[in-house]
């Protein structure tokens, strides 16, 4: 996704952010926030119904935030 936006004149970047042992959405919303970012382009995985449920998801948390996203699966 990130060479394909890049390929159409956006600056688009892949970022890994390490486990901090914070709820990973937080840390991806606090990272967005502090780089300016206009749109994360995050994907989606789902574990199934039941582990979502137990473990909870990203996606979920994501939800959750101001950020403007688009989710890619």
């Amino acid at each position: 996704m990130q060479r394909y936006l890049a390929a159409h004149g956006l600056d688009a970047r892949h970022q890994h952010l390490p486990a901090s042992g914070r709820s990973e959405a937080f840390v991806i919303a606090e990272y967005a926030e502090a780089e300016g970012v206009d749109v994360l382009v995050a994907g989606g995985r789902a574990q199934g119904r039941w582990k979502e449920r137990i473990f909870g998801g990203v996606t979920q948390d994501l939800l959750q935030t101001d950020i403007t996203w688009l989710l890619a699966n």
